[in-house]
């Protein structure tokens, strides 16, 4: 059974993943010494990270640097500080009141693809990922480290960055040219966990 940690308690002796959904703010050297030592230790880590932060009220969104972000930087992967759109692979999304619901194609909830035969998204058609970021792999940082990319959305991706709204009756601008294939999803196997300069 998992186990939910609060700042500054211990892991358990027996864990062997850490899930850290959304993790935002300042990330304390002490809570970043501890991740490296679990990881160097040969533990696992599922990181569900945004490249911006989202205002659920208004549906915007603008860049956040945090500290969890430089630590994934430093391990060789950098969570661009935007929000993945997909004009063919996406999910319908009810907006509205409830009397009335209006069920739009929301192409900010994008219906990735599995990007390999990696055994983590074997036999798994989609998965939706909404507002989700773009990932850049840097080689120089990767060392011997494996890349497995996970997930991709379509050829018919791009990006908004900077300060956007995410509104569903908004008209997409963009450059039909910088349409491609998003990395949205990878693991590494054979890491060697580096800290981070940034507290």
């Amino acid at each position: 059974a998992g186990s939910r940690l609060r700042s500054g308690s211990s892991l358990p002796d027996a864990a062997s993943v850490l899930v850290a959904a959304g993790p935002h703010g300042y990330l304390p050297p002490t809570e970043t010494a501890r991740l490296t030592e679990f990881l160097k230790n040969g533990g696992k880590a599922l990181l569900l990270v945004d490249g911006v932060k989202l205002e659920p009220s208004t549906l915007s969104a603008t860049p956040q640097a945090t500290s969890i972000l430089a630590f994934i930087a430093a391990q060789g992967v950098t969570v661009n500080p935007d929000v993945v759109f997909d004009l063919r692979s996406n999910e319908n999304v009810s907006f509205g009141g409830s009397a009335f619901p209006i069920v739009l194609p929301y192409p900010f909830w994008i219906r990735s693809l599995p990007a390999s035969e990696s055994i983590v998204t074997k036999n798994i058609p989609s998965v939706v990922l909404p507002w989700t970021s773009s990932l850049e792999i840097q080689k120089d940082a990767i060392g011997d480290a494996t890349v497995h990319e996970l997930l991709r959305a379509t050829q018919f991706a791009g990006v908004q960055k900077d300060s956007f709204t995410l509104a569903p009756n908004q008209r997409l601008v963009f450059d039909e040219n910088q349409l491609a294939t998003r990395l949205v999803g990878v693991a590494l196997s054979n890491l060697r966990v580096q800290g981070s300069d940034k507290a």
